[in-house]
């Protein structure tokens, strides 16, 4: 099979992150194709099966034991795909098919591409005799759009209970972009130092509910609708320092005029920046975010709803404390509205490693060698990916994909006609090689060296 035609398979697999044996038959059809595709990879890498789904590790043992070992992680895991949205896919979602010079299907992005081309990378590299210095893992989480507890987080307390220590993980992160920053022709390669935090909180109004012919005077939907209406109005802005202004600032060197200064201005202006950007895709890369995720109320048609429900998914920028978040939002819609706040969950955000030193030039390196016109910048990444469990384990933590994606294939990611190119995913192969023996040839980081925070 031609890499292409490996990739397609894996698309066919639905493996929808779910917990339970409904989902085990996907995976287990997705673990029986690689192991066929890549026959060099599996007879000299180790695998086992990790915690009670379907997560799995990969050791490709390097020949110095006196360097940390480092640890790619993907997932195998899709999002699933809304009944009503099939008419909008030119292609079926998990039909794996190749037309029109694409792979089409749910997971092409995000991220069986990274997967499959990492076991690929490492099948092309094998083949050319390539023996590792130093070792490699390869950690693929089976439920990371789920919140990845019973795939990712086993791998990583599998290594804590062994004691090792990473080098680096590298995850799911910014691809090699054209068109989507203002001002800039160039291709742009945005590579996360961090990543948000994130808080799940539930809001609820509670009232006396009745007949719908007689609503009662404080109504739980309409005190709700207000509570979301001023949240909605009201940030959560934060200064402009870290990730996202070495963003800007590295954005702005590649701009032309007058977006140059706007950049640079931005990068000053703190508070006053999302104001500034409003409009653009950039606002969450340097701010904390709500959105509202869930509403419920209601149980029939001629019944005022005694409780009405909102869900809010919050992503919290480093810096921002999730105690102090809630105080915030507590004060502004609690006792105004007479609304009640249940924590769902508790994700803080990452440690910043730092944009310079080996390693990441070494990435920066790898991606030039692919795009050698990309523009190279530090982000603070929107996603809360699998990398937040092994924060502990690794000196530092970068977020890239060395895939070269126009604007606009992006809005497929967890939407309708998700696909990637043939020839961009033949080259996401290549850049995945160049990284894998980049990487090999840096020294260890100084253990201290590592993170601003």
């Amino acid at each position: 099979m031609t890499p292409e035609q490996v990739l397609a398979k894996a698309l066919a697999c639905e493996t929808v992150g779910a917990r339970g044996a409904d989902s085990a038959p996907a995976f287990d059809a997705l673990h029986q194709l690689i192991q066929a595709a890549f026959p060099r990879l599996h007879r000299t890498l180790a695998r086992e099966r990790v915690g009670p789904g379907s997560a799995l590790l990969y050791r490709w043992q390097g020949t110095n034991s006196y360097l940390l070992p480092w640890a790619i992680l993907a997932h195998q895991d899709v999002v699933g795909v809304e009944p009503e949205s099939l008419s909008q896919w030119a292609h079926p979602p998990f039909g794996g098919v190749i037309a029109e010079g694409y792979v089409w299907g749910r997971g092409a992005l995000d991220m069986k591409s990274s997967l499959i081309g990492v076991m690929q990378a490492i099948e092309d590299l094998l083949a050319d005799g390539t023996v590792p210095q130093r070792t490699l893992l390869i950690c693929l989480g089976a439920d990371e759009e789920i919140g990845g507890r019973e795939g990712a987080a086993h791998i990583a307390e599998a290594l804590r209970m062994r004691q090792e220590r990473l080098a680096l993980t590298l995850d799911e992160g910014g691809f090699i972009v054209t068109g989507a920053f203002p001002g800039i022709a160039r291709p742009v390669s945005l590579i996360g130092v961090a990543q948000r935090g994130e808080l799940l909180v539930r809001l609820s109004a509670i009232a006396s509910g009745g007949h719908g012919g007689l609503p009662e005077r404080s109504p739980a939907v309409p005190r709700l609708i207000r509570a979301l209406d001023r949240l909605a109005r009201r940030a959560l802005p934060g200064p402009v320092d870290g990730a996202p202004r070495q963003m800007l600032l590295a954005l702005a060197e590649a701009a032309s005029l007058p977006w140059r200064w706007t950049y640079r201005l931005a990068a000053r202006l703190g508070r006053r920046t999302a104001r500034l950007l409003h409009g653009t895709d950039l606002a969450p890369l340097m701010q904390s975010t709500i959105a509202v995720t869930r509403l419920e109320a209601g149980v029939a048609n001629n019944v005022v709803p005694r409780t009405a429900s909102a869900v809010l998914d919050i992503r919290l920028r480093p810096g921002d404390d999730s105690d102090e978040v809630l105080r915030r939002i507590d004060a502004e819609v609690g006792k105004r509205f007479g609304i009640t706040l249940e924590v769902l969950e508790r994700i803080e955000p990452s440690p910043t490693s730092r944009a310079d030193g080996p390693i990441f030039e070494a990435l920066a390196g790898a991606v030039r060698a692919l795009s050698p016109e990309t523009v190279i910048a530090p982000y603070l990444s929107p996603n809360d990916g699998d990398s937040k469990f092994f924060a502990d384990l690794a000196v530092v933590q970068y977020r890239l994909v060395p895939l070269h994606v126009p604007a606009a294939d992006l809005a497929g990611i967890h939407a309708a006609n998700e696909r990637i190119c043939v020839a961009a995913y033949r080259a996401l192969v290549a850049g995945y090689r160049s990284i894998i023996s980049a990487i090999d040839a840096v020294d260890d980081p100084p253990p201290s060296a590592g993170r601003l925070a």
